[in-house]
């Protein structure tokens, strides 16, 4: 970055990002079958994926149980806090 101080970010008016993870889930996966665990996280990640793609929305990263999704960028859009609805539980 000191090398080549242009910008390296794009930067957006009005953005949604939505953070979503699963209730109780360190204490609940401590005692699981870890084959089963996988299992749960990608049936749930699955669906986010599918709901992501059917709505437009940028999937920007999963860690562990928590799914990151973001309405609005990289393209704007009027609607995006009712973009990300449907991740609600």
């Amino acid at each position: 970055m000191k090398e080549n101080p242009d910008t390296i970010a794009d930067g957006f008016s009005e953005v949604t990002v939505l953070f979503a993870d699963i209730v109780d889930f360190t204490s609940m996966s401590a005692d699981a079958d870890p084959v089963e665990v996988v299992k749960l996280l990608n049936n749930v990640f699955s669906e986010f994926d599918r709901i992501t793609e059917k709505y437009g929305l940028e999937k920007i990263k999963t860690i562990g149980d928590a799914y990151m999704v973001a309405a609005g960028l990289p393209r704007p859009r009027p609607d995006h806090t009712e973009a990300v609805y449907w991740f609600r539980g």
